[in-house]
């Protein structure tokens, strides 16, 4: 194989991963990680600007050429994974309308109203609404408003302006893709985010005009519906310029960051699980056909591997919380610091310690969709010191795993030999001794753990382009460490979980009061 590279960028909420590549060796070439802000003007808004997200990809596809000594014209390809269900409003002449409305964003909540109305109901929504939803798209939006079509409604409600003057709705692939081609699409699995598309057959998603209908939405504004490994295009003139790169040079549609992960994960056989933890979390499987738990928020979008589905469980904060407790202990987010979070909760025996921490700080989609539930460290005292807290908190995030994991294996109806697990939360030990314990199944830690959703959407990139298939998937993610059951330490764990759920249910009521009583902002 002659020299050829590939340019993959993992879009998340927090920070933009750039990986050359190298397809030749299957092996990355070189790669940088640059933050992103987020803005949250008020409670429950929750902001990226369109602008400094594509000066952020410009930045870092200049500093890897540079850096990395390549020849731009061996850049073949360039593929996006990224953050899901954000909304970017665009205008007839490429401009964005607002910023974008990000996954965390809850300004949207009870939208559309349509499907919380009437009688009966089933978990809050209209039951005849409800099973429509279900037999064509496969899901519902949430309550809390943090999918893509309650963002669309609420705009189209409370910001008709805005609406009317939308040429079409993106979302932050889209957004990006849009700069690089000039060409407005969706990935499959994003569009089946929308829950605006059929789904009952995963090579053929498409928009589905009476979901769309429902809900009073104009379908032009919708772009168009592609497979991850489509070939968009090539670089738009001004954009090959800015990137530095030939014009070219192809552009996989690419698809979301849950969908990447599952591929670069490795875990890409039928069943086969991975868990993700990175600034949010989640469960997924590749699965044949579709599941659904309206219950406890899990269902299933395409893969970006044919005629399979993926089932999600995705929770709001994972490693975040790690990322919160080291701002407020030690004002800052260091790498060493992560290190250090990890040795203190390494450092004292779970047996001693009877702090408890609840990760919810914004809110919980999985197994509760509860836009009202926050944080706590429960049960301190004054004998308490730094060690048993941050212990609390890794144990905390594996506890919000296993609640979640217990309701999604039953939904799997498959037996579990093993879980990957992937991000930056998988470089934590303490983390994933918790969790193989709790899962009571061997939890394995892979090759490139941190760069998951960048690999994945290189093997979906390479396949775009023809060059190979997704059996590569096995041969570049390798086991790196397996982590056992310990059975002392389940019982151990198992006893105190109880008390982690049973927290939640009696809190939930106070939450809501509080929060909606604006006692807090």
């Amino acid at each position: 194989m002659t020299q050829m590279y590939i340019f993959a960028y993992d879009v998340g909420t927090s920070s933009i991963k750039t990986v050359l590549f190298d397809a030749a060796n299957s092996t990355i070439r070189y790669k940088t990680t640059a933050k992103l802000n987020l803005y949250i003007p008020k409670p429950g808004h929750a902001e990226q600007s369109p602008d400094e997200l594509w000066k952020a990809l410009v930045d870092a596809t200049n500093k890897v050429i540079d850096e990395a000594g390549v020849n731009p014209e061996d850049v073949m390809g360039i593929v996006m994974d990224t953050q899901m269900a954000g909304v970017v409003p665009l205008s007839r002449d490429g401009t964005p309308l607002t910023n974008i409305l990000t996954w965390l964003d809850t300004r949207s909540a009870g939208y559309p109203r349509e499907l919380f109305k009437g009688f009966p109901k089933i978990a809050g929504y209209n039951v005849f609404k409800l099973i429509k939803f279900l037999q064509i798209s496969g899901g519902v939006p949430g309550k809390a408003g943090k999918d893509p079509l309650s963002k669309y409604v609420w705009l189209m409600n409370e910001q008709p302006d805005i609406y009317r003057e939308t040429w079409k709705f993106l979302d932050v692939k889209g957004y990006l893709t849009y700069k690089m081609t000039g060409k407005t699409v969706i990935s499959t699995d994003e569009a089946n985010l929308t829950w605006l598309t059929d789904t009952r057959t995963p090579t053929a998603v498409v928009w589905s005009e009476s979901l769309i209908k429902s809900v009073g939405l104009d379908a032009s504004k919708l772009p168009e519906i592609k497979q991850p490994t489509d070939i968009v295009g090539t670089l738009a003139k001004e954009a090959a310029e800015e990137l530095g790169l030939s014009k070219d040079v192809k552009v996989v549609v690419g698809c979301g960051d849950m969908t990447a992960t599952a591929v670069g994960s490795g875990a890409v056989e039928d069943y086969e699980i991975h868990i993700y933890v990175g600034t949010s979390d989640w469960i997924i499987a590749h699965i044949p056909r579709r599941k659904i738990d309206v219950y406890h928020y899990m269902g299933c979008l395409p893969s970006a591997i044919p005629g399979r589905y993926m089932l999600i469980a995705e929770q709001e904060t994972g490693s975040a919380t790690i990322d919160w407790f080291l701002q407020t202990i030690f004002g800052e987010v260091k790498e060493d610091l992560y290190k250090k979070i990890d040795e203190l909760a390494s450092s004292i025996d779970p047996k001693n310690n009877k702090v408890l921490f609840l990760p919810w700080l914004f809110g919980e989609r999985s197994p509760i969709d509860d836009p009202y539930v926050r944080g706590g460290i429960v049960n301190i005292s004054l004998e308490n010191r730094l060690e048993h807290v941050a212990q609390a908190v890794i144990e905390g995030i594996a506890f919000n795993v296993k609640w979640a994991y217990t309701y999604y294996k039953r939904l799997l109806n498959k037996e579990v030999d093993h879980v990957n697990i992937v991000g930056g939360g998988a470089l934590y030990n303490s983390l994933c001794m918790f969790l193989a314990s709790l899962l009571n199944t061997k939890v394995i830690r892979v090759t490139s753990a941190r760069e998951a959703s960048a690999i994945g959407a290189s093997i979906i990139g390479l396949v775009g382009l023809k060059s190979f298939d997704f059996s590569i998937a096995k041969k570049i993610v390798k086991p790196e460490k397996i982590f056992n059951p310990d059975p002392e330490l389940t019982k151990v764990l198992e006893e105190r979980f109880k008390y982690f759920t049973k927290l939640y249910k009696n809190l939930k009521g106070f939450y809501r009061e509080y929060l909606e009583k604006q006692v807090i902002s």
